[in-house]
């Protein structure tokens, strides 16, 4: 009777894993994990996830309900800002199709919001990043160790910088779970959390990306400013604040860090005074911004259509020598949509930023204490914003997939 029981609940359990939501959820979950190491198989995932939405009138009704989130509008709206300049981009429309297929990544921002609306789903994603990051940091240390020497050392995800950015977000999951459930952990949790809060701030700060020691401050800051908000427990959050704060400037300021910040400085201090010819990763990014400026000023309402960047600054009046130097991206991500779509881009950009702020709580998520997952979410995000001063991480093929996915499966609500 027992055995007939368990098949019965096993055969649900298939039929369930098989129907197109159930089936969707699972492969973005699977797509979150394999953008941090391979693009190809990513892209089939995501072919795969787009059909089913295209071939499902469930999934697309689904996908229609969620009108009422901000986000969800605010995703669309700039979706549509893509398409349209794709018309009257300078670009050859070859590149002006290929680009816009690129940004396919940002559909999987509404898409994530339309599916992710249960907790558990949402824990399920959160877990399943934690264990395989658990994994690619325990390579990363081996990796540099005389056991196993690779040729780019201690980089598991993509590449340095990415692997700085996603191993931070560990850091903070960690630290949220030790700063926001310290008392309803036992010992053990305690200890494990801690350690692996550790081993992933040691890992990012050990690192080469700059990216990674940036969003790991700023984010470590947004944590601790919503920490002391929602005190209660006065002498005790005060001392771990200051614990907290003293360990995160003594990891900040390690020699590591210090040197690549100040390689970075001066970088863009002698592309600036012009004392070299700014062939330097942050010398580029110098000179790559200043002829953006120029795109952007002849082209200030519409910009030059997307996928036009290139061929915009290739028509700029420069010597020999600096046409030589392909610029593909300004790295600046708000600059590159200004350049592209225009102040119209612009601003439909940063409503969508906004109204990621503007989504709601689900009603039992204050009460969960493992996660709260619009924290967890805009935390991320606040990160990705500074981050793209200095980067393209909304458009990049890894850091932008990354960011719409999480974005997208923390912030989904269902209204009650």
């Amino acid at each position: 009777m027992l055995n007939i029981s368990e098949k019965l609940h096993s055969n649900k359990t298939f039929q369930e894993n098989l129907r197109p939501a159930t089936l969707c959820r699972n492969l973005i979950i699977l797509d979150l994990l394999l953008i941090l190491f391979s693009p190809a198989l990513s892209n089939l995932i995501e072919i795969i996830i787009f059909s089913l939405f295209l071939f499902s009138l469930k999934l697309r009704r689904k996908f229609l309900d969620n009108y009422n989130q901000p986000l969800f509008r605010a995703s669309i709206l700039f979706i549509i800002i893509i398409i349209c300049s794709s018309f009257w981009s300078i670009a050859p429309i070859n590149t002006a199709l290929q680009e816009l297929w690129g940004w396919r990544k940002i559909l999987l921002l509404p898409i994530s919001l339309a599916l992710f609306q249960k907790i558990e789903d949402k824990e399920r994603a959160i877990n399943a990043l934690l264990f395989f990051s658990i994994f690619a940091c325990f390579l990363s240390y081996l990796s540099i160790s005389e056991i196993f020497l690779s040729e780019k050392a201690g980089i598991m995800l993509r590449h340095h910088a990415f692997q700085g950015m996603v191993f931070s977000i560990i850091v903070i999951i960690f630290v949220k779970k030790l700063l926001f459930s310290y008392a309803a952990l036992n010992y053990k949790k305690k200890i494990i959390y801690t350690f692996f809060s550790i081993i992933f701030a040691i890992n990012v700060l050990v690192g080469i990306g700059r990216s990674g020691y940036l969003i790991l401050a700023v984010m470590m800051v947004m944590l601790l400013i919503n920490y002391l908000r929602e005190s209660k427990y006065e002498h005790k959050k005060k001392i771990s604040i200051f614990v907290l704060c003293l360990v995160s400037i003594s990891l900040i300021l390690t020699t590591q860090v210090r040197e690549r910040i100040a390689l970075g400085i001066d970088e863009i201090k002698s592309a600036y005074y012009l004392e070299n010819d700014g062939n330097t990763s942050m010398g580029l990014r110098v000179n790559t911004i200043l002829k953006t400026s120029q795109v952007i000023k002849e082209n200030m309402l519409f910009g030059v259509g997307n996928g036009g960047f290139e061929t915009a600054i290739r028509n700029l009046n420069q010597t020999e020598d600096q046409r030589k130097i392909i610029f593909h991206d300004p790295h600046n991500q708000y600059l590159k949509i200004w350049a592209e779509f225009g102040l119209i881009g612009l601003s439909s950009f940063i409503y969508l930023l906004i109204s990621a702020f503007k989504q709601k709580k689900m009603a039992n998520e204050y009460s969960y204490y493992k996660y709260n997952f619009k924290l967890l979410g805009l935390i991320v995000l606040i990160g990705w914003i500074f981050t793209s001063i200095f980067s393209s991480h909304f458009s990049t093929f890894s850091e932008g997939r990354f960011i719409y996915l999480w974005i997208g499966i923390m912030l989904a609500f269902k209204e009650e």
